[in-house]
């Protein structure tokens, strides 16, 4: 194990700990060098494809504490990638409208470790009266 400085392909710098076999590591800095992004970057990107799906699914915006509303929002995001390969469903409207009104951020908090299909399952009833 050692802690190399590295910049990355984006021009920033940050220390990194590497481990296992010196080729290894020798490659992880080269690949870090190349197409690595630093860690501030990274999540400038994951906030901009989240701004994006929110405007491209007119989402609402979220209620709770600063804090909760970034953690559920990234929840958000994640579901949000899951349901949309599901576009060609009978269901996905449906679905669509429900979670897309579910603004509390404390729901997505609730539910970030319920599975996809167990989700909407557990709220099938209420999709259904959509469908209608």
């Amino acid at each position: 194990m050692a802690k190399y400085n590295i910049t990355y392909s984006c021009g920033h710098e940050e220390e990194v700990e590497l481990f296992g076999p010196m080729t290894d590591r020798e490659s992880n800095i080269a690949y870090y060098k190349k197409y690595g992004i630093c860690s501030e970057c990274f999540k400038k990107a994951i906030e901009e494809d989240i701004r994006e799906m929110e405007e491209e699914l007119n989402l609402p915006s979220l209620e709770g504490s600063e804090k909760q509303v970034e953690w559920a929002g990234r929840i958000r995001f994640i579901f949000m990638v899951e349901l949309k390969k599901h576009q060609d469903s009978s269901v996905y409207e449906a679905a669509l409208a429900f979670f897309s009104g579910q603004t509390e951020a404390k729901f997505w908090i609730d539910n970030r470790e319920t599975p996809f299909p167990l989700l909407i399952m557990e709220n099938s009833k209420a999709i259904r009266v959509l469908m209608k």
